[in-house]
């Protein structure tokens, strides 16, 4: 017996992510993506590098094939590898349907936004562009989402996700699974962060610096977008602690990444602030690893209001973030507690958050070590393992710990 994570929709290369934790763990899943790269980007090489494992069957389902052949294919994989189930993301989650194999759907976000329902446009979006990403929408990717969710055997979404899904799937059956993190021994995690201290700070150009982290995605129509990530308030937050008594020499490090990461820009310098702010380019994981461990303070979404990795990964890295969510969302499966680093939305509240972490070390320092706790409790491999397995009960599950078998196919 085996499970599939499949996605025509990499999520920033989470998915080949998981595959990889189980099949280390010793879990037969098998991974398949048919997800064309995105504007020439190939998410899950960008984050992990060109990998051929024996359990990325992707060439072999996919491999440009059209949606009949994969179907096909897939319906062949299942009795052949004794794939009982599957964990699915993105708009041809339907097609397992079609090849008799059941699956577990994840709504990573604009999938609901920009695929279920009529899409938004970022400013200045090209005409040709938008007449193109339209034409693709009415003629079938908005049905081919709706399918997916609505052939899901159960759906897993963020609370703000959830009046989305009733439109088109009312009373779902919900699942949740933790964020999957890495997360280092504490001591261990202090001498990489002090190894790494000078070249992160000739990295930013700065002794001190706040990381945010989170894509650009705030203004125009993208407000009201789900995907809100409210970077304005960021920027005009960091603007008030500075002009307020905070210390000059701090800098704001931002990712060159977005939609509206020109407005950003726009909005830094409006406020004076283009000598405080360092931009960076887009970064994979291990590299966004090092920015987190060496900030002194992180700051993740301020938009829609939702636990999410640009949060937790500084957590796990022991570096305290402040980001807005709400918690608890009755109805919505998810985690018994929240987080540290809960913060208010508007940009005078969340100055004066700033103030209080990086204006009293021993504060920060706790912070930071309450931070790493939870993500150890709430989002290791561990955990995230021991979910998998409650939401794919298989009988011929390995025992927990047992060492993986060669899993390459003939």
């Amino acid at each position: 017996m085996s499970v599939l994570i499949a996605c025509s929709y990499e999520v920033g290369g989470l998915p080949f992510r998981m595959a990889e934790v189980l099949n280390r763990r010793g879990l037969p899943v098998w991974y398949l993506s048919v997800a064309p790269p995105t504007g020439g980007h190939d998410s899950t090489r960008f984050h992990y590098g060109e990998r051929h494992e024996p359990w990325d069957i992707s060439e072999r389902i996919g491999g440009g094939a059209s949606p009949r052949e994969v179907v096909r294919r897939l319906a062949a994989a299942r009795r052949e590898l004794d794939i009982r189930a599957a964990f699915a993301t993105g708009a041809e989650a339907h097609l397992l349907g079609r090849a008799g194999l059941p699956y577990h759907y994840w709504c990573y976000g604009s999938d609901l936004d920009w695929q279920a329902f009529a899409p938004l446009w970022p400013e200045g979006h090209p005409l040709l562009r938008r007449a193109w990403t339209f034409s693709r929408f009415a003629l079938g990717l908005r049905r081919r989402q709706r399918r997916s969710l609505r052939d899901a055997v159960a759906v897993m979404v963020a609370p703000y996700q959830k009046p989305a899904l009733d439109r088109i799937r009312a009373g779902a059956p919900l699942f949740a699974l933790p964020h999957l993190l890495a997360v280092d021994d504490r001591a261990r995690l202090l001498e990489r962060r002090a190894a790494e201290r000078d070249a992160v700070r000739r990295i930013v150009g700065a002794e001190r610096f706040i990381f945010s982290a989170a894509r650009h995605v705030w203004c125009g129509a993208l407000a009201a977008q789900a995907d809100n990530k409210g970077n304005d308030v960021v920027i005009r937050a960091f603007a008030r602690w500075r002009g307020s008594g905070g210390d000059r020499a701090v800098r704001l490090v931002l990712v060159r990444k977005g939609p509206d990461t020109e407005a950003s820009a726009r909005l830094v310098a409006e406020l004076g602030l283009a000598d405080a702010v360092t931009w960076l380019g887009e970064m994979n994981r291990d590299e966004l690893g090092r920015l987190y461990r060496g900030a002194d303070l992180c700051l993740g979404q301020f938009g829609t209001p939702v636990i999410t990795y640009a949060m937790l990964e500084p957590l796990a890295e022991g570096t305290p973030c402040l980001s807005h969510f709400v918690f608890p969302h009755p109805g919505v499966p998810g985690y018994p507690e929240p987080p540290p680093g809960m913060a208010p939305r508007d940009p005078e509240g969340l100055a004066r958050e700033i103030g209080l972490l990086l204006g009293d070390e021993a504060a920060r320092e706790d912070a930071a070590a309450r931070s790493w706790a939870w993500v150890r409790d709430h989002c290791s491999e561990e955990r995230f393992v021991e979910a998998f397995r409650e939401i794919f009960p298989l009988e011929a599950w390995p025992a927990f710990g047992a060492r993986p078998g060669d899993l390459a196919m003939s």
